[in-house]
């Protein structure tokens, strides 16, 4: 055992030892729209030295991306340094090609620099197309990897219809604030509104930063050349707020980063206890947010509280609130069509303690409405007031059902079997614990 401990920690240290510290690592798959792909491996480490690899048989390949070191092709190639290091793309019949970058690592990411366009595509995880490219063909001298060490534009300034959505376009925004490797803007935007704009970059001459690309929620980040095509950016707002407009100068991106959602407000809200169950009510009309909550109305029969299914909340009447349990839910104003007549389920508004003499009150505790002492009532809760009976004690606790032969105790046991038996000379009904009449009131 003494042995294999050894061996373990042996191969333990050999794992630690050959654990490389990359400044920069990454796969890219590059694919036509005819469906060939090809892979390739990067990797840069203070650790390595000059450029090697493993080459690439590219008679294997209708598609391939690949490192040019002299004579040799790799696909997968290592160096202390991969700045400046040249690449190839072999094209099919396709004209339209999609890199996806995968397996990102190191501090000092790396970008593929096209020198056609003068646009510098981070290596950072994502993806990205580079449309038009000639089909059958092996391209060289075009795409180099490194870091770009382009001077940063004088300025950074917007031109768009900010100040006036669809209209009139100026540069009312100001410029950008230089950060160094960025360029940040901060505005105050209105929901739901379409802007139309564009960067401008204040080299000599000026570049324009346009594309056609469309921000909006689920578009947040975008490759924006500043040379070449030029047509307006849009930016679809959701919510008021405050818009970051982020302008990565080196590689021609530009984010925006949104405002957090408002969370929703509402009129008011209960939360159930551990039986699902609520008592509540309020001085308005209300209707429930959430659709998987019931409401319901309580007539008093006996012992028993028979509940009625409600609409809405009436104002300044009680009702029982069930849905799952230890749930907050939510409501806003708005009126329904229920009838509340016969309710004897009364608000907290309704309190007066010094009026209960010859009255017991009952408030929900469980699942059923027991025996209340207290001499105060929660806001916007609901009980019930119950007059002493001439003789005898009130009962210590009031059971609730749903207008029908079901106990709330036992409201999720509904596929419980109900059997019918006969005593002395009567017809009940056993359901789960409870014994009910055929008028559906519990005898035991």
């Amino acid at each position: 055992m003494k042995k294999i401990f050894l061996m373990l920690l042996g191969i333990a240290a050999t794992i630690n030892a050959m654990a490389v510290d990359y400044t920069a690592k990454a796969k890219i798959t590059v694919s036509s729209t005819t469906g060939f792909y090809c892979d390739l491996m990067l990797s840069e480490s203070t650790e390595y030295g000059d450029l090697t690899g493993s080459p690439i048989y590219l008679s294997g390949y209708k598609v391939a991306l690949y490192v040019i070191n002299g004579s040799s092709l790799l696909q997968i190639a290592r160096a202390a340094s991969l700045n400046d290091v040249p690449l190839a793309l072999k094209t099919d019949a396709g004209t339209d090609y999609t890199f996806t970058v995968s397996n990102v690592e190191g501090t000092n990411p790396l970008y593929l620099m096209d020198s056609e366009t003068g646009v510098n595509y981070l290596l950072d995880g994502t993806s990205f197309t580079i449309e038009n490219l000639p089909a059958n063909s092996t391209i060289e001298n075009r795409f180099t990897l490194g870091r770009p060490s382009a001077p940063a534009p004088a300025y950074v300034i917007m031109k768009g219809d900010f100040a006036n959505p669809g209209g009139t376009w100026d540069y009312s925004t100001g410029n950008f604030t230089d950060n160094g490797a960025t360029f940040t803007k901060e505005l105050n935007l209105a929901a739901d509104t379409w802007y139309h704009f564009q960067l401008e970059e204040g080299y000599s001459p000026a570049l324009i930063a346009a594309n056609g690309s469309a921000f909006d929620k689920d578009h947040k980040s975008y490759i924006v050349p500043a040379t070449g095509w030029v047509e307006q950016l849009t930016l679809h707002t959701d919510a008021a707020g405050t818009y970051t407009f982020t302008w990565t100068y080196a590689n021609d991106k530009l984010e925006i980063t949104f405002p957090a959602a408002p969370a929703p407000t509402y009129e008011t809200s209960v939360t159930t206890n551990a039986n699902g169950l609520a008592t509540f009510s309020y001085n308005a009309d209300l209707q429930a947010v959430e659709s998987d909550v019931k409401l319901y109305k309580g007539d008093l029969n006996g012992n028993e509280l028979v509940l009625s299914g409600v609409n809405y909340v009436k104002a300044n009447q009680g009702v029982i609130v069930y849905g799952a349990a230890n749930t907050t839910y939510h409501f806003n104003v708005g009126t329904g069509t229920s009838d509340f007549t016969g309710n004897e389920l009364l608000p907290a508004s309704a309190w007066d303690y010094a009026a209960q003499d010859g009255y017991s009150i009952y408030v929900l505790s469980g699942n059923m409405l027991y025996l209340y002492k207290g001499d105060t009532m929660k806001p916007n809760k609901a009980f019930l007031k119950v007059q002493n009976p001439i003789s005898g004690n009130a009962p210590a606790r009031i059971s609730m059902r749903f207008n029908g032969t079901q106990d709330v105790e036992n409201a999720e046991a509904e596929d419980a079997k109900a059997v019918k038996f006969v005593e002395n000379g009567q017809v009940f009904i056993r359901r789960g614990n409870e014994v009910y009449n055929l008028q559906g009131q519990i005898v035991k």
